[in-house]
């Protein structure tokens, strides 16, 4: 029997640890890593959308639940992941870590120093 995402999720809920020791031992990509953010995007979208109708009352608009949910769209699907991308960077989280008063050995650490 084939194993698919469902037994994954299934197996990811009984033992996190494992199911992350399996996803380490399938290979780190940056392919991979991609995927499970705009899957995570595109949930957090979707639960968004009762708050799109919600904020969609408000609006002075022509048509407010198309523009509250395209607002939601472009922001879950395109903005969230360029953010959460750049944030995975290694210059960004090291200037972070500096606005934030990290240490000089912490901030060289984190920009890939020794």
């Amino acid at each position: 029997m084939a194993e698919g995402i469902v037994d994954d999720v299934w197996r990811g809920w009984r033992d996190p640890r494992g199911a992350m020791a399996r996803e380490v031992a399938a290979g780190l990509s940056e392919a991979r890593s991609l995927l499970h953010l705009m899957l995570a995007c595109g949930l957090l979208f979707v639960a968004s959308l009762p708050n799109a109708l919600r904020e969609a009352r408000g609006l002075d608009i022509a048509d407010p639940v198309e523009g509250a949910i395209a607002a939601h769209l472009f922001g879950y699907l395109a903005l969230a992941p360029l953010l959460v991308y750049g944030l995975a960077t290694r210059r960004v989280a090291a200037v972070v870590a500096a606005a934030l008063g990290a240490v000089a050995g912490l901030v060289g650490l984190l920009a890939g120093g020794a």
